[in-house]
């Protein structure tokens, strides 16, 4: 219908953390692999009608900001 306003897609955001410099770089799933699957999976119209979003955070290879960065992913946060 003309005019009818459009409806916003949900989108579901999911959480990648991990090292992204330095001598842990690379030791979990490369960021270009996590991309192209979102990609992949949105171009065939998500999961269940949702949009993927990847919220990607480096966590410093420390315990301390990779707990402050888990909680902030946890409650929705982002930096």
């Amino acid at each position: 219908m003309a005019g009818a306003p459009a409806h916003a897609q949900k989108v579901v955001k999911i959480g990648d953390l991990g090292s992204k410099v330095g001598v842990f770089e690379g030791t979990e799933v490369p960021d270009d692999a996590i991309q192209l699957a979102v990609e992949e999976l949105n171009a065939r119209g998500g999961v269940l009608g949702h949009k993927i979003e990847i919220i990607s955070e480096d966590d410093d290879t420390k315990p301390a900001p990779a707990v402050r960065k888990a909680e902030e992913a946890a409650s929705c946060r982002t930096t």
